[in-house]
């Protein structure tokens, strides 16, 4: 377990043996995500390039008027969406994203895109 606990947090440039263990330290909730997945770079000697994280979402999602409770029309405040379908909408983006350079912002419209057909009797699922 020490070897694991030096590559994280001290000798991030050493050589390590590929280990299948874990000592805990990532997955404490005392941990922000974004500490996890510096720490997960590091170890794996790699880089994470995007992450769709709940909170995130449904703070873009808060700024687009159909999930905008200062609009309107809009069909439902962002901080209302319950969690699994923004989880399925993740995951929809996710698996249907068409492009070779899609970025964060194409994520995001999908997202929204499937959300409002959820909420609104559209068929996101089939498409």
């Amino acid at each position: 377990m020490s070897s694991i606990r030096n590559k994280l947090f001290n000798d991030k440039y050493k050589e390590q043996p590929v280990q299948d263990e874990s000592d805990g330290l990532l997955f404490f909730h005392s941990h922000s995500l974004w500490t996890v997945l510096k720490k997960v770079e590091e170890f794996y000697e790699c880089t994470i390039y995007g992450i769709l994280e709940l909170q995130e979402v449904q703070n873009e999602l808060s700024y687009y008027p159909n999930f905008d409770k200062e609009f309107d029309g809009h069909i439902r405040d962002a901080w209302d969406i319950p969690k699994q379908d923004l989880l399925r909408a993740m995951k929809y983006a996710y698996d249907n994203i068409s492009g070779e350079y899609d970025s964060y912002q194409d994520y995001i419209d999908l997202i929204e895109s499937y959300l409002v057909d959820l909420y609104t009797g559209g068929f996101a699922d089939e498409r």
